[in-house]
């Protein structure tokens, strides 16, 4: 049986015959967060992936325990995986106008920023051992674990159904569902609250947070980064506003883009649960094309610690990993039954194209 998160509003049209022994074309681009990952192609053995790696139709990507990972497919969208997952893209291609993506997860967590599809026929399945669900245009979660599939929707909505298609529910904005193997979505309910919620805001049109575990979240190049799961960025009177959930302890680095000299404000404020909000501001320096600032975040007496770094500290803040905003379109994707392709290889390199993410929604009061 298989969990199905489908980005759908129409069942897919027949795949089109494909001449033998057609070269595989690019369906997605790998960035390294963290840690040891793996990658294989149909048929092919695991090796260790890195970055900027080509993915295509058959490739899988696994993470180790301590590892994290970015997949960019050709259309825009981007999969978070968190430690100890495993991923398959077992179809992705562009029919008559329309974005055809099916994903496969077998284990662990992982975290979707779907483009808005534009079309009925355009879908984007997330098969797992337990379930159905279809979105369009979202930000969600999914969770494989002991045999169930959890959902957890961000923003937008997530129709998710049993692996048989017997029973259905919807899964709005701060909700989420679990499904057993062979049984129907339990009703939709509350996520839980998150412990901890960090919320950075710069007076900028392009700046990127990279939170603790090295995943950043903000806007660049005019389109949404949103690596953390559960992640909102909005764009507020010329101010980004970038909300963390559930982020550990460490340091909080941001990178604006600016062509000024004067420095620009940027202000951190820390809310955990059962806590009053701390609110530190800070300033970040102006360089010859980027301005940066950081704190570091720490737990005193079970209450949040923040202190602003010194500029000596800011100059070692990692940059950030944001891959290309997407790959150019596969037409008609076969599905690749050789080794992964060296991205050396000529076609191996993705073209790219500008083009917009799903903007998450500002969180609600009290969240």
């Amino acid at each position: 049986m298989a969990t199905v998160l489908d980005v759908s509003g129409a069942p897919g049209a027949a795949q089109a015959q494909t001449p033998a022994r057609a070269a595989p074309q690019p369906a997605a681009i790998l960035t390294v967060i963290s840690g040891a990952v793996l990658m294989r192609g149909a048929g092919a053995e695991f090796s260790s992936a890195t970055d900027g790696s080509v993915l295509y139709v058959g490739s899988t990507v696994r993470t180790s325990a301590d590892a994290r990972a970015i997949i960019t497919l050709f259309e825009g969208s981007t999969v978070e995986l968190e430690p100890a997952s495993d991923i398959t893209i077992e179809e992705a291609t562009m029919r008559g106008g329309s974005t055809i993506v099916e994903l496969a997860q077998s284990l662990g967590r992982s975290w979707h920023v779907v483009t808005h599809l534009t079309t009925a026929d355009s879908r984007y399945e997330v098969k797992t051992p337990a379930a159905t669900a279809s979105v369009r245009g979202t930000a969600f979660e999914v969770m494989v674990e002991d045999g169930a599939t959890t959902v957890t929707t961000t923003e937008g909505r997530v129709a998710t159904a049993d692996a048989a298609a017997t029973s259905e529910v919807l899964v709005l904005p701060d909700q989420t569902t679990t499904v057993h193997a062979n049984s129907a979505p339990e009703p939709p309910r509350s996520a839980p609250a998150a412990q901890r919620v960090v919320t950075v805001s710069a007076l900028s049109e392009s700046s990127l947070v990279v939170d603790p575990l090295g995943r950043a979240n903000g806007f660049r190049d005019g389109r949404v980064v949103a690596q953390t799961p559960g992640a909102r960025v909005r764009m507020q009177d010329g101010t980004i506003v970038v909300t963390l959930p559930n982020v550990p302890d460490g340091v909080f680095g941001t990178t604006i883009a600016t062509s000024a000299g004067a420095p620009v404000p940027v202000f951190t404020t820390v809310t955990d649960a059962g806590e009053d909000p701390v609110t530190i501001g800070s300033a970040a320096q102006a360089g010859d094309a980027s301005a940066r600032s950081g704190v570091e975040l720490r737990t005193v007496n079970d209450k949040p610690d923040v202190r602003a770094l010194t500029a000596d500290e800011t100059k070692e803040l990692p940059d950030a990993k944001v891959s290309p905003n997407k790959v150019s379109a596969p037409q008609k994707t076969p599905r690749a039954s050789d080794p992964l392709a060296p991205t050396s290889q000529p076609g191996a390199q993705p073209a790219v194209t500008p083009r917009r993410s799903v903007v998450p929604s500002p969180p609600p009061t009290g969240r």
